[in-house]
């Protein structure tokens, strides 16, 4: 990625700002590490990137960066997919094991491709091919990281609790519980009244 501005009319700050948010930088971030004044107010410094961001000559300067960056060597995200995929998909079923075609052989699913070469009593040449394919469950995975499939078990606990407090000293200790902070021991309770030596229920 070049850093040299084809359209001079941007600035050096506006520069550093424009890569920063090609990098995925969020306007606030962007902002400021391009060197903007970093005033202690975030909402007057997230409407001064949004602003900048929103101008023509920044928004013209990203869309310049993503053109250099598009390099067809470079495999996208659904030519990654499609590998994955054909991997996925496979099966040995697919494969001429006795005479494999070089589409076969060149196939994504084909890790190794080993080749035996037999002789019979006759001078006779025969020849076979041993196969290893892809591991279809790391193309779930390859598709998973690609498109942000989610993993694994996710479970939700949307348990709720009633719970009813009588009295106001009752709400105050109660209170007092859900905020982090250790009720009073009320005079003539003993912590053993309370549910445990040190105090705990």
């Amino acid at each position: 990625m070049t850093t040299n501005n084809k359209n001079r009319k941007l600035t050096p700050k506006q520069e550093r700002f424009a890569l920063n948010l090609f990098k995925g930088l969020s306007q606030r971030e962007s902002y400021l590490q391009a060197g903007y004044s970093n005033n202690s107010n975030v909402a007057i410094v997230d409407n001064h990137a949004y602003e900048l961001a929103n101008k023509g000559e920044i928004m013209e300067r990203l869309s310049e960066l993503q053109e250099e960056t598009k390099n067809t060597a470079i495999a996208e995200k659904n030519e990654a997919g499609e590998v994955a995929t054909e991997i996925l998909r496979s099966r040995f079923s697919d494969f001429d094991l006795e005479n494999p075609t070089k589409e076969q052989l060149k196939s994504a699913s084909v890790r190794e491709v080993v080749k035996t070469v037999h002789y019979g009593k006759d001078e006779e040449m025969t020849v076979a091919y041993k196969l290893k394919l892809e591991s279809p469950l790391a193309a779930i995975d390859r598709l998973a990281d690609l498109y942000s499939w989610k993993k694994g078990v996710q479970i939700n606990d949307n348990r709720t609790y009633n719970i009813l407090v009588q009295g106001d000293e009752a709400r105050d200790r109660f209170t007092k519980l859900l905020t982090g902070k250790r009720p009073e021991i009320i005079e003539g309770e003993t912590p053993q009244d309370k549910g445990g030596e040190d105090g705990t229920t």
